[in-house]
């Protein structure tokens, strides 16, 4: 009997949409009711927070309708994360910088240019916390200790998800008579007669889990020939779609060729 899981991918990323709504609309009206930190360095602080808190409380609605504008959820993490640092709240600015650093890793920012990104990111984190001057020299230390400590945090919970995939996957349903490995080993997709273009767009997809149309940019091809070769590729590994497909061969090492 094939396992099935309580809630898919886009119900749980609705349901942290929602609860991020409601926790910055109570953000929104304590920072109308309490009194603002007069030693921040924000300029007019009774103003520009309730007035930033109320813009990002409207793009979060926003995204609850649109999942698909990654871009406003960064900014919502970005811009809060800012302002709670800028107001003394430097932990819960170490969580939501951190978090907004995981939502661009899970969809795949970190991809190309690793290394330019991690640098101007981290001169960002390292000028903000700069800004708790004001409320003590050190509250900077601790800043600077605490994020380290967050972030070699995640990195070591995902080196052991990375390596121990396979107890966290649910079964996947296959109809084919194809020969598959053993779960975690190596599967090379030249044992399976895929096209290069095969291979390439089923590649891109695995690694970054773009959508068609994204694919179809990045591979300057129309989003139909991009749907084509991937249910071609579906019906050869025997799984009814690209989520199953993808499910699937995460379970494996894929690699094009040996």
């Amino acid at each position: 009997m094939i396992k099935k899981t309580i809630f898919n991918k886009t119900q749980t990323e609705r349901i942290f949409l929602i609860f991020s709504f409601i926790i910055l609309m109570i953000a929104t009206v304590l920072s109308f009711i309490l009194p603002a930190e007069t030693r921040s360095v924000i300029p007019y602080p009774k103003i520009t927070i309730p007035f930033l808190n109320t813009i990002c409380t409207i793009l979060c609605f926003l995204t609850i309708f649109k999942m698909n504008w990654y871009m406003l959820q960064y900014a919502i993490l970005f811009i809060e994360s800012i302002c709670t640092i800028l107001t003394g709240y430097e932990l819960l600015e170490i969580f939501l910088y951190s978090a907004f650093l995981i939502k661009l890793f899970v969809n795949g920012f970190f991809v190309k240019k690793l290394f330019p990104k991690i640098i101007i990111l981290i001169l960002i984190w390292l000028i903000t916390i700069l800004g708790l001057i004001p409320f003590g020299f050190e509250r900077v230390i601790l800043s600077y200790a605490s994020l380290c400590f967050f972030c070699t945090f995640y990195l070591h919970i995902y080196k052991i998800m990375e390596n121990d995939l396979i107890r966290y996957m649910p079964p996947v349903p296959v109809k084919s008579e194809i020969k598959l490995p053993s779960y975690g080993e190596k599967l090379y997709l030249s044992d399976y007669n895929l096209s290069d273009r095969q291979n390439k767009f089923l590649m891109e997809y695995l690694k970054n889990g773009k959508s068609y149309k994204s694919m179809a940019e990045i591979f300057i091809v129309s989003e139909s020939i991009i749907k084509t070769e991937m249910s071609r590729i579906q019906r050869k590994f025997g799984v009814k779609n690209r989520e199953d497909l993808r499910v699937l061969l995460l379970q494996y090492e894929v690699l094009e060729t040996r």
